[in-house]
């Protein structure tokens, strides 16, 4: 049996008239039962209002991971530690250089939490202590562009930003983050060990599955690289499977079970920041819900290159955006 958790948000009503920081106003946790096509919501969460910015700002699930029985997920403004049993928070971490958190993984007991608003990494201890911190800059410090003083908890927005941290993913004890600006991953523990240059297009999540790395791009392609030398073995565009003419959807999360790929899209939103939306070319131009697929999981074969099998509507119950998919 195969069971995965979505995580991601549910859009306000009003949304299509807002930005990305203010249009979620709840984060949602699906639970997609794969043999029985079956998909429930197990968990739903808004943040405490005085916790953030007084101009309002939304709440979604970003991108987690699950540790003996508890799930570990980020909203823009905290961390969240959730028993996935009872369905319960049993703790939280919320940091004044939390801003747009986009992801957390570990390294060892300590956890790796990507704050896109302040282009930077920060190593957090389990009694929510800054233990490390990168700029993921090429040059310079965080504080070179933010105030260390600021509660950035309290600044709905610092976009447009310079880089765009997105994923961390450790490989061998090294920290390495997607930089979705530059199209690439870098290594923050060790800068000298260089970048995976994904290229293809602005890239989202970071993946070691079978000693391989797996980075989605937000276009729809799956790029692999050898995890040893950094060096692309296949680019599995996933738009190839296409049926007509509309984009795939602004593509995050993957999970990989058994012979199977599950990969996450979410229903492309105007935005102001139109060179985020660059890869759509023409249909930039045009933009509007009605063009967009839904919000929905993609079912790969990945033994036969990445052959689209089966998708799962996650609108129907209530999902509006997907950061992550992740096993159970």
């Amino acid at each position: 049996m195969t069971k995965l958790l979505i995580t991601g948000g549910r859009h306000s009503e009003d949304a299509f008239h807002k930005e990305a920081w203010n249009r979620s106003e709840a984060g949602i946790i699906l639970l997609y039962d794969t043999d029985a096509g079956s998909v429930e919501s197990v968990f739903e969460y808004v943040t405490p209002k005085e916790l953030v910015s007084d101009e309002g700002v939304g709440t979604t699930f970003k991108c987690g991971e699950i540790r003996e029985g508890i799930l570990y997920v980020p909203t823009e403004w905290e961390l969240l530690m959730i028993d996935i049993q009872q369905w319960k928070i049993i703790d939280k971490i919320s940091l004044p250089v939390f801003n747009d958190v986009h992801a957390v993984t570990f390294l060892g007991d300590n956890f790796i939490v990507t704050s896109t608003g302040l282009d930077a990494v920060f190593e957090i201890t389990r009694e929510g202590n800054v233990a490390r911190e990168w700029s993921v800059l090429d040059s310079g410090s965080i504080w070179d562009r933010f105030d260390r003083d600021t509660d950035y908890r309290k600044v709905a927005s610092t976009k447009p930003h310079a880089v765009h941290p997105n994923f961390a993913t450790v490989i061998g004890g090294d920290v390495w983050v997607t930089r979705f600006s530059e199209k690439d991953a870098i290594c923050l523990t060790d800068r000298s060990k260089g970048k995976v240059a994904v290229n293809v297009e602005t890239p989202h999540d970071g993946h070691l599955i079978d000693g391989k790395l797996f980075y989605t791009t937000v276009n729809g392609h799956v790029v692999v690289f050898d995890a040893d030398s950094k060096v692309a073995v296949n680019d599995y565009d996933l738009n190839s499977s296409s049926s007509d003419f509309r984009p795939l959807g602004w593509c995050r999360g993957l999970a990989k079970v058994e012979r199977n790929m599950y990969v996450g899209f979410s229903r492309l939103r105007p935005t102001r920041y139109t060179k985020n939306v660059a890869w759509l070319k023409d249909i930039k131009k045009s933009l509007a819900t009605s063009i967009s697929r839904p919000t929905r999981v993609g079912v790969y074969d990945y033994s036969k290159g990445f052959e689209l099998v089966d998708e799962v509507n996650m609108e129907h119950h209530g999902l509006s955006v997907i950061f992550s998919v992740i096993p159970l």
